[in-house]
């Protein structure tokens, strides 16, 4: 078996004592991952749930710099007298349940929170999704949450089924729209009444999700967003034109010589009705069309 190269794959090859079970592709995804918070050499709080033999948190005490804490939780008691290091602390309790969490861990504002989040636990569909309902809200900004063997949401055993709208692997690929919520139009009919809020609170909170094989990586932004992200002009004429040429109003600020921001509405100037018209068709579309214009 061979690895990313990185450091995770190093202790992990290398090392002996508690049982860890690991994916061989997962120690390349974990290599990237994980990389930068070790490499800026402060302290890391890391939650995995799922215990198991626990070489898995051995690793991450090897891995993390000094000072940081790893947090393990599991439904089986035996997990909780295992032979951890110092830096390692092992709680017996459901990662689902947001009052266990809450009792073990304080509150998810004031209390404990973590920079990385690993969902290593039963890897049933429901369980996943629960999971990160109970667990995200205890993400630090720039955190990480990942879920390891997404494959199992291809089982029927485990919940889960080849494109089941049940299963953790839509879940996650839900919030890939969520990233997108700001630009969902009003007049969509695919989109179901009420069922703008969740996707627009999700994207407001997330700022990438990234899909491996059988893992997926969740980000967190640095804050949550109150408003769609402004969009740049920068530049002075152009002879390209989407439409009519861009004209001051009251969507655009200068933020520099040169440079503008555009409101939500798009290139400004433009009436509602081409402004539907701009979002329902591709962009190449649209730069063909503007250039006859």
């Amino acid at each position: 078996m061979t690895g990313g190269g990185g450091a995770y794959s190093r202790i992990f090859l290398e090392r002996h004592g508690l049982l860890a079970d690991k994916w061989a592709q997962y120690l390349p995804v974990h290599d990237r991952e994980i990389a930068p918070f070790p490499a800026a050499g402060r302290p890391v709080r890391l939650l995995e749930i799922g215990i198991a033999g626990g070489g898995s948190l051995a690793i991450w005490e090897a891995l993390l710099p000094p000072g940081s804490r790893i947090t393990g939780i599991d439904i089986e008691p035996p997990c909780a007298s295992l032979p951890f290091g110092p830096a390692v602390e092992a709680l017996i309790l459901d990662g689902t349940d947001p009052r266990a969490l809450d009792a073990a861990l304080g509150d998810a504002v004031f209390d404990i929170i973590f920079d990385i989040i690993i969902d290593d636990g039963s890897h049933r569909s429901a369980d996943v999704v629960a999971t990160f309902g109970a667990c995200f809200r205890r993400l630090a900004p720039r955190g990480m949450h990942v879920v390891e063997d997404l494959q199992a949401s291809y089982w029927r055993d485990w919940g889960g089924r080849y494109r089941d709208p049940g299963s953790s692997i839509e879940f996650l690929k839900s919030l890939v729209d969520a990233l997108q919520a700001d630009h969902f139009v009003p007049w969509d009919t695919a989109i179901p009444e009420g069922g703008r809020a969740r996707p627009a609170a999700q994207g407001a909170e997330i700022t990438r999700v990234a899909f491996h094989d059988s893992i997926a990586v969740i980000e967190r932004g640095p804050a949550t967003r109150a408003t769609p992200h402004p969009r740049f002009a920068i530049g002075g004429h152009s002879h390209w034109r989407r439409g009519r040429a861009v004209r001051r109003g009251p969507n655009v600020r200068d933020i520099g010589p040169h440079r503008r921001v555009l409101g939500r509405g798009g290139v400004t100037g433009r009436s509602g009705r081409a402004r539907r018209r701009d979002a329902a068709e591709p962009h190449g579309t649209l730069a063909r069309r503007g250039a006859r214009q």
